[in-house]
């Protein structure tokens, strides 16, 4: 891997501040593969100004919801990574208490070359304590990536990073302010039965690329469940919904959402940045498929 991280002290961002609220404006808590904070200006494009209830069954690192929050009355959230959710949770409901932990990791990272490994080898059961290992794992990790073996064991080895900011108190705090209006769904494969979409809702779905590395959990996500998400996309729409989809522009997802009644596909350029060539990092093409309106 040629990629070198160590600059992550020099790629923080501050916090946006909200002049008009007076509030912080929440951002991703964790690093995600495929996260879609250069998207979110076509996602919006697309979006409905005001949004009753937005479903997202693929949420990662939240960069699309805690951008479209504010025209939201309330979200449903879900993922099928038992872990993030469970750090989700954590930030919504002990959000002061996953601060103190993630304090703690903070300064026995600094003084102690191996505590990665010691971290990476722990299996907590509380769900604070799980939170505060998944995202210290994740701020130091090598790329922010989340990869299991066969027998679903992180073994992601750690980042060369030189001050990761691995406890951001006031995101945090911002995320749990974010949070409050969502109901936070357990973590299941079952997109097609968890969302529930009723006229005027906006489903947004990010799932796995197709062609793309999507060992992030046991099972994958292949063609067949592509194509079970086309057929739920298709269903939400004939329910009333709005659906939003983005995927890697491959003849096979294309083919899928060929239906030119029921959905539009707009090809867009994206950087790509974890990938173990450095140079197939630039821009690739992508599509955003949305519900004829």
């Amino acid at each position: 891997m040629s990629f070198d991280n160590r600059s992550e002290g020099k790629l923080q961002q501050t916090s946006q501040f909200d002049e008009e609220s007076g509030r912080v404006i929440a951002k991703p808590f964790v690093k995600w593969p495929g996260g879609k904070r250069k998207l979110v200006p076509e996602i919006l494009g697309l979006a409905p100004k005001k949004i009753k209830l937005y479903w997202e069954p693929f949420v990662g690192g939240g960069a699309v919801y805690f951008k479209i929050a504010q025209r939201a009355e309330r979200a449903i959230l879900s993922d099928s990574n038992k872990n993030l959710m469970a750090a989700y949770g954590a930030v919504k409901y002990e959000v002061e208490e996953l601060i103190q932990i993630l304090q703690t990791h903070a300064r026995k990272h600094h003084k102690d070359l191996g505590y990665y490994y010691q971290v990476r080898e722990q299996i907590p059961r509380k769900q604070t304590t799980r939170a505060g290992r998944f995202i210290y794992l994740n701020k130091t990790g090598f790329n922010g990536l989340y990869r299991v073996n066969s027998k679903g064991k992180f073994n992601v080895p750690k980042g060369d990073y030189v001050n990761p900011k691995i406890c951001d108190e006031e995101n945090l705090r911002a995320v749990n302010s974010c949070l409050q209006k969502t109901i936070l769904f357990p973590p299941s494969p079952e997109f097609e039965i968890t969302v529930q979409p009723s006229a005027g809702d906006l489903v947004y779905c990010d799932p796995p690329y197709h062609e793309t590395f999507t060992n992030y959990q046991a099972g994958g996500f292949g063609e067949n469940d592509q194509i079970r998400l086309r057929d739920a996309a298709k269903k939400w729409i004939q329910l009333g919904a709005n659906v939003i989809l983005s995927n890697n522009d491959t003849p096979f997802i294309r083919k899928l959402y060929s239906e030119e009644e029921v959905f539009s596909i707009r090809k867009i350029l994206s950087k790509r940045p974890i990938n173990r060539n450095g140079k197939g990092r630039g821009a690739v093409p992508e599509i955003i498929i949305s519900s004829k309106v």
